[in-house]
């Protein structure tokens, strides 16, 4: 995709290393944000983990959207840092909320 997007003569190498990049990045970020949004929230009665859940599956949703409707490279690093986000949120919530409906004795089955 980044090379189609690229164009010819560009050096598409490196704007795929920027993309994997940034996919990290934010993944770590969205990992490092929701858990922590997800313990202050819970702490404070705001909002259960479910809800949270369901504010990173929503944004994975518009992540995929935004992937589908890409035409420039700068569309395409929104899209990835979206895509990170998301993925950080749900491998910071889904397995905390398994652990808590299901407990730790099986969690290792369960997720």
């Amino acid at each position: 995709m980044v090379g189609a997007l690229a164009g010819p003569g560009a050096d598409v190498s490196h704007q795929e290393s920027v993309q994997v990049s940034v996919l990290s990045a934010m993944s770590c970020a969205g990992r490092l944000g929701f858990g922590l949004l997800s313990d202050v929230l819970l702490r404070h009665g705001y909002a259960r983990r479910r809800v949270l859940l369901s504010v990173t599956v929503a944004l994975m949703l518009v992540a995929m959207a935004t992937l589908a409707a890409v035409a420039r490279p700068e569309a395409l690093t929104a899209a990835t840092v979206l895509v990170g986000l998301a993925y950080g949120g749900l491998f910071s919530t889904a397995p905390t909320i398994v652990s808590e409906r299901f407990g730790t004795a099986s969690f290792s089955i369960n997720w």
